[in-house]
């Protein structure tokens, strides 16, 4: 039970959240300040969508690159 690789642990987890919420962190400083995309979140088009296009694509940008930090 102690040596189970089939265990997710907490400290696993926490590296992974970790790599996650920094990923997030340096797209938001890019999308914020470099690219100035926050007048787009508040932008509506005729669906009203347009802002959490920009949410989805930054958290999907954020996941894509967790496994890459994560590589020993």
């Amino acid at each position: 039970m102690k040596n189970d690789p089939d265990i997710i642990r907490w400290s696993q987890l926490k590296r992974i959240l970790i790599h996650f919420f920094g990923w997030a962190f340096v797209y938001f400083i890019f999308g914020h300040f470099v690219f100035d995309l926050s007048y787009k979140f508040y932008q509506k088009d005729i669906i009203g969508v347009e802002g959490w296009e920009v949410v989805w694509a930054w958290l999907i940008l954020s996941a894509i690159c967790t496994p890459i930090t994560l590589a020993d």
